[in-house]
C-alpha cells in the first residue's frame, strides 16, 4: 500500500533533518528523489502512478521546511526547471536548531537526537511521533514569540 502525503512528509522531513543535524554547521546538498526511492521500495507493491506522487511530495516536503524556516536553501537545480529535486547548500536555521536541540521534560534525549534515531530505524511511526513534537514545539514557540513581541508593543 502506497504510502500517504503525512507520511512521506514525516520521513523525508525526518531524514532531512537527521542529515543536516549530522553535519551541522556545514551546509548540504539534498536530493529530494534519494528519499522517495527507498519509501517506494519499502512501500512493497505501489502503482506506478503513486512514485510520481511520492517524488512530488519529498520535494514539497523540502520547499514546505524551507517556507516555514526551518531550513535556509543557497539555491535550487534548475536544471530540471519545474522538478528539480536538489536543493545546495541547505542548512538548520536558528529557529529549527533551537527547536531540535530541545529537551522536553519528560525525555532524556532531545528531539534531534530522536530524529536521527527514527532515521537510522527508517521506521515510519517513530519519525511521525518525532516531527508531530518537533512542530507541536515550534508552535509553541512561535505562539510565545508573538505574545511577547505583543506584550512589548511590537
Amino acid at each position: 500500500m502506497a504510502p500517504s502525503n503525512r507520511e512521506v512528509f514525516d520521513i523525508v522531513a525526518t531524514q532531512v533533518f537527521a542529515q543536516l543535524l549530522a553535519q551541522f554547521p556545514m551546509p548540504c546538498d539534498i536530493d529530494a528523489d534519494s528519499f522517495a526511492g527507498p519509501i517506494i521500495q519499502n512501500g512493497g507493491d505501489i502503482a506506478t502512478a503513486d512514485h510520481g506522487r511520492i517524488h512530488r511530495c519529498a520535494r514539497t516536503t523540502i520547499t514546505f521546511l524551507q517556507g516555514a524556516g526551518l531550513l535556509e536553501v543557497g539555491r535550487v537545480d534548475n536544471s530540471l526547471i519545474r522538478n528539480s529535486s536538489k536543493f545546495l547548500d541547505v542548512r538548520l536555521t536558528m529557529e529549527s536548531l533551537t527547536l531540535l536541540r530541545a529537551i522536553p521534560a519528560s525525555l532524556s534525549e532531545s528531539l534531534g537526537e530522536q530524529l536521527s534515531s527514527a532515521a537510522k530505524q527508517g521506521a515510519s511511526s517513530a519519525a511521525t511521533s518525532v516531527v508531530q513534537s518537533v512542530f507541536e514545539r515550534a508552535i509553541e514557540m512561535g505562539i510565545r514569540t508573538t505574545f511577547n513581541a505583543f506584550s512589548n508593543g511590537g
